[in-house]
């Protein structure tokens, strides 16, 4: 994602949940980039509720990373 993009949605976070939302999309942004230059690939992202606010983001692509939000 270049710098001048800003992401919808993420302007109204707190910038404590701000933090994990724009590490997961930087780390999305990342996978998709090194996916498209090698050709073949799979990237799969599911966002699934923990505890009472929090959001857990989970992205596989060869490995799995996790985000809370």
């Amino acid at each position: 994602m270049d710098q001048g993009t800003t992401m919808h949605g993420l302007e109204d976070q707190t910038s404590a949940d701000c933090g994990g939302l724009k590490a997961a999309c930087e780390h999305m942004s990342r996978e998709l980039v090194e996916g498209v230059q090698h050709g073949f690939f799979e990237m799969v992202v599911t966002v699934e509720m923990i505890q009472s606010k929090k959001k857990c983001i989970t992205i596989k692509a060869g490995k799995s990373h996790r985000f809370i939000v």
